[in-house]
């Protein structure tokens, strides 16, 4: 590991130490807090062994058993730790103040999910995955555990990618989902990047640069969670070589960016497949929403199939990786389900984002009101 390199990655974890909840496990930051939890284990078909964390409530309060079960699902390069870093408003905490049973998965390639049944984290085949992936085999796996344990149809939130996954698994088989879905909601849904405003990405994509990178090496750019214990230095130099040109993105707008002041959601930074960022250029490039080109020819994600669970998507007016523009894309593919909405949920920058300028839409409507 070069000198530079270990400056450049000491200097990243200062910048992220600001803040109790963005520095430490979750499992502390829960109990810091007051919240009881369990830890949970599936595995995925293809040999992936995740933890899931169980909100179960306030120490001492009422068991889960009978409350209705939510599903927070992280997106790409980040790990659990987003939802739950941002002290008592993290979203975590807000649903389960409001009597739901919340139950957040962490990815394969993420800190808290890095075993399988044969593969090692350092091999090259074990990050030989992309969003699909994610959704037909994690979320498939975690979703059946939950509605077997709870014997019961399940809340869905699924933020950035973690909506693309399950976007690209629910359209590959429906009736799986609809037998376990209550409601899905997407914030900050990532999927017509191409109507991005963002050059950086357009560049990025058209250059190929994924490509370059390679195929289905890990993208680390350094759990934040892990400070106290590795001064949040990756272990594999072989990933963190690509934290500069990780951390080069996320000035320009990527959600890897760690100055975040919404007060639900805290953005953090986690391993990844860079084919995860490889199928995300390649609907760049195409403009649209396909399957990773190693399955063979151009195949568009039929979104039509997704009906017959309540959805609904918050976009914000200035989301710079889920654009406006992406609105009548959207309400055209999912003009089949008969309770899809879309909500304004923010006046400027998406959760993401580093603006500390936010209003959520309760406070969007009364301002409208005042207007007339």
């Amino acid at each position: 590991m070069s000198i530079k390199t270990w400056v450049f990655s000491f200097l990243l974890c200062l910048v992220h130490s600001y803040h109790e909840d963005r520095c430490d496990y979750i499992y502390n930051i829960i109990s810091r807090h007051g919240y009881s939890y369990e830890l949970h284990n599936v595995t995925t078909a293809d040999g992936y062994i995740l933890t899931i964390f169980r909100i179960t409530g306030l120490v001492g309060a009422e068991g889960s058993e009978n409350k209705p079960g939510i599903v927070l699902q992280h997106g790409i390069s980040t790990s659990p730790n987003s939802f739950v870093g941002n002290g008592e408003s993290s979203i975590a905490f807000y649903l389960a103040n409001r009597g739901f049973d919340v139950w957040i998965p962490s990815a394969r390639g993420t800190y808290y999910s890095r075993e399988h049944v044969t593969l090692s984290f350092h091999e090259e085949k074990y990050w030989d995955y992309s969003f699909e992936e994610l959704g037909t085999k994690d979320t498939k796996a975690y979703l059946e555990y939950i509605y077997k344990f709870k014997g019961r149809k399940v809340f869905y939130f699924g933020f950035s990618q973690g909506f693309t996954q399950i976007m690209a698994a629910f359209s590959l088989d429906p009736e799986f989902f609809k037998e376990r879905l209550e409601k899905i909601v997407g914030w900050g849904p990532v999927i017509r990047l191409d109507l991005s405003s963002n050059v950086w990405i357009a560049l990025a994509t058209h250059l190929k640069i994924w490509s370059f990178l390679g195929l289905s090496n890990c993208l680390n750019v350094t759990h934040t969670s892990s400070f106290s214990r590795e001064s949040c230095l990756a272990k594999y130099s072989k990933c963190l070589r690509l934290n500069p040109f990780c951390r080069l993105i996320s000035m320009f707008g990527s959600e890897f960016v760690p100055y975040n002041n919404n007060p639900y959601y805290a953005t953090g930074t986690d391993a990844s497949s860079i084919k995860c960022f490889q199928h995300l250029a390649y609907n760049v490039y195409h403009g649209g929403f396909f399957r990773h080109p190693s399955n063979g020819e151009k195949v568009e994600y039929d979104l039509r199939k997704i009906e017959g669970v309540p959805l609904g998507l918050c976009i914000g007016e200035a989301d710079m990786l889920a654009p406006l523009s992406s609105v009548a894309w959207f309400k055209e593919k999912f003009k089949n389900n008969k309770d899809f909405k879309i909500c304004l949920l923010y006046t400027s920058p998406s959760p993401r984002d580093s603006c500390a300028s936010r209003m959520p839409s309760s406070a969007c409507k009364k301002k409208k009101k005042k207007k007339k």
